[in-house]
């Protein structure tokens, strides 16, 4: 058996499908604080410095790589600078003041747009109307209304405390170094939870190093950076953990109010690029890309699911409230959702299926190898993961057989799933969502053929870093038998949610069946599957019986008799459920 380890392994010479990328500097800052080379208090002079003199910047932190957002550096400054006065804050000023005012459902609402025409801060001097105001500043006051009205008026987020308490909300434009823009915490209003006033700054004329540049850089960073002053309304823990959810909303409500523009793709190569990054990471890039993740929940769920995270919240972690939302929402949880995310992430590049996955699929970089390799020999691969994230390994066949697969986890197996991607070279993927067992066998692999496996740790509360070994090796064994299980039995009815489930897997396309009966022989319940592809039916694929019989209503306590059809063959058994 050849053992693959983190760093390298049986190569093929397989393109890698997304491009390297240059850190931006406050991931280089982030990355030297967590790798020990420099202390806290360093990071936080370099962040400071960042800010306020970035060309001065050391060299090993200097890039041309953009910042998205300094609302997050804004809020640890702010936090820190209470002990710590050289970190302070400095308020921005502005030469003019143009005021943009609109009505919402009958209320008057306005942006102070605070601008200079000359120094470094200047605004472009092009004023086609010819009615003394600079066009750049108009546009900012039209985006800023537009991410208002998007926002509040038409998803229904709360608006920033700005608003009922002055009437207005201030924006600068302001040179901004290599960030788009920034949001900062003012006042604080409440402090159970704690919500804050706040005020905008956007960069001058997005002529630098940004990934999309002039006016439509101006109107995604009024649409991000409005919804972190919305967001504060809400609770400001940022700096507690949950600064990861803060970006990835703000970056995706920018493609909510500005479809067009597609500014956040950008960044998505940090997240495929590194897809053994967890989801609430957040380093000052990797943040940004997980902007994906709202995609996902806006197409597969609904998008108002992300609003009623934000509304959780004030008393919970965010990675609490997305578990909380997504079971009182679609019975699902974290932990059964984020494979499926997992899953999508295949489904980009050349290989987007833009109805079933990411509308914008097509535009997405491709996940990563861990390692790739022939199936031609017994393989084995050792590594670790973090919480909610993902290894994918690639194995090419070159004859015609089925693949073993042997898989075994720390803590526990239960911590895991494994996603196995059958793809032929003219017919669409056949995709495998599987719990982990001693021993995993994929049929009818031929030549040509590409066997994708991902190694996902599902859970998402624990701090650990998780370990996992697993090995492919090419076989002759098949799986003979369906590999039925009928689970919970007995079933105990404590809620509407409640099923009996049937768990099964199919090596090729046929027709299912299942019936209850009572003890006396008596059709209680019938429901027929046509023409099912194959796959492994576990967990959130499983066929269920709510417990109610052909017309609707609810069986009684009892032992009850199932049949399970599939193809010409029929399994039978005993069932109990107790109310």
């Amino acid at each position: 058996m050849k053992k693959i380890s983190y760093a390298f392994g049986i190569l093929l010479s397989v393109a890698i499908t997304v491009s390297a990328q240059e850190d931006n500097s406050l991931t280089k800052i982030e990355n030297a604080y967590r790798s020990g080379k420099i202390r806290y208090d360093e990071s936080l002079k370099l962040k400071h410095q960042m800010i306020y003199d970035h060309k001065n910047l050391p060299a090993e932190y200097h890039s041309q790589a953009p910042v998205k957002c300094g609302f997050g550096v804004k809020n640890e400054l702010a936090l820190q600078s209470k002990e710590k006065p050289f970190l302070k804050i400095a308020k921005p000023s502005s030469q003019f003041v143009y005021i943009h005012a609109f009505v919402i459902k009958g209320q008057p609402k306005r942006f102070h747009i605070h601008y200079d025409t000359t120094g470094a801060d200047k605004v472009p001097s092009l004023d086609a109307n010819s009615n003394g105001l600079p066009d750049w500043v108009e546009e900012t006051g039209r985006a800023m209304e537009k991410a208002y009205r998007t926002a509040v008026d038409t998803l229904g987020y709360r608006e920033p405390p700005n608003f009922p308490i002055y009437g207005f909300y201030n924006v600068y434009i302001l040179e901004q170094g290599s960030f788009y823009g920034s949001t900062t915490p003012d006042s604080a209003v409440t402090t159970n939870p704690w919500t804050y006033t706040s005020y905008i700054e956007v960069d001058n004329d997005f002529a630098g190093n940004f990934y999309t540049k002039g006016y439509n850089a101006l109107r995604v960073t009024c649409a991000h950076e409005f919804h972190h002053a919305v967001q504060l309304a809400y609770q400001n823990t940022y700096s507690s953990g949950d600064g990861w959810f803060y970006e990835v909303t703000s970056t995706w409500m920018e493609d909510v109010v500005y479809p067009e523009v597609n500014d956040y793709i950008d960044y998505l190569k940090y997240y495929f690029n590194q897809p053994h990054i967890s989801l609430n990471v957040a380093n000052g890039s990797h943040e940004y890309a997980m902007a994906i993740w709202n995609h996902y929940i806006q197409k597969q769920f609904n998008r108002l699911m992300i609003r009623r995270v934000w509304e959780k919240i004030p008393s919970m972690s965010a990675l609490e409230a997305w578990n909380q939302a997504l079971t009182e929402n679609s019975n699902f949880s974290l932990s059964n959702a984020y494979p499926e995310f997992v899953k999508w992430n295949y489904f980009t590049g050349y290989r987007a299926d833009t109805i079933h996955y990411y509308q914008e699929g097509y535009l997405y970089p491709m996940v990563k190898w861990q390692a790739a390799a022939a199936l031609t020999d017994s393989l084995s691969f050792s590594n670790t993961l973090k919480t909610a994230a993902s290894r994918w390994y690639l194995f090419s066949v070159f004859d015609q057989t089925n693949a073993e697969l042997r898989f075994s986890g720390l803590p526990a197996n239960s911590h895991y799933t494994i996603m196995a991607i059958k793809k032929r070279p003219s017919t669409a993927p056949v995709v495998y969502t599987l719990t982990p067992s001693t021993s995993i066998l994929i049929e009818q692999l031929n030549p040509s053929d590409s066997l994708i496996i991902a190694v996902i740790n599902k859970t998402w509360n624990s701090s650990e870093l998780f370990s996992f070994q697993f090995s492919a090796k090419p076989t002759t064994a098949v799986l003979e038998d369906l590999d039925l299980k009928v689970y919970p039995n007995p079933l105990k009815i404590f809620s509407q949610t409640d099923r009996l489930r049937f768990s099964f897997r199919l090596s090729k396309r046929m027709d299912v069946s299942f019936e209850i009966y009572s003890v006396s022989g008596i059709q209680v319940y019938k429901s027929d599957r046509t023409e099912l592809l194959p796959d492994l039916y576990w967990d959130s694929k499983a066929l269920s019986w709510d417990c109610r019989d052909n017309n609707n209503k609810k069986v009684p306590s009892g032992v009850y008799i199932y049949q399970f059809k599939y193809g010409k063959k029929i399994k039978t058994g005993k069932i109990a459920v107790i109310r």
